[in-house]
This record gives C-alpha cells, sequence and structure tokens, in this order.
C-alpha cells in the first residue's frame, strides 16, 4: 500500500492538483478548507462563464 501511494503521488494529475491546492493554502491562511472552498468558487466561475459564452 505504501508503495503504491508512493506512486500516486507523482502521477501528473495528482501532483498538479496538489501543487495547486498549496499554492492557494500558500496565500489564503494556509487553511485546506479555505483552499478548497477557494478553488471551487473558481471552478465554478470558470464553467458558468463558459456557458454564458455558449
Amino acid at each position: 500500500m505504501k508503495r503504491l501511494i508512493h506512486r500516486a503521488i507523482y502521477h501528473p494529475l495528482i501532483a498538479l492538483t496538489l501543487f495547486c491546492v498549496v499554492d492557494v493554502m500558500h496565500n489564503v491562511d494556509y487553511s485546506p478548507a479555505a483552499a478548497l472552498l477557494v478553488l471551487t468558487v473558481r471552478s465554478v466561475s470558470r464553467v458558468l462563464s463558459l456557458l454564458d459564452r455558449a
């Protein structure tokens, strides 16, 4: 199991997601909940803007 987790951490999609969350945590207040909230709001706003263009 440890080996699987070790390999999964280096998967490009997981690594990119972790970098994004850590960057937002650094800019917010080091809180994972606040970082996830900011990422959720950003994602929803992007989806809504794409739907507006269509």
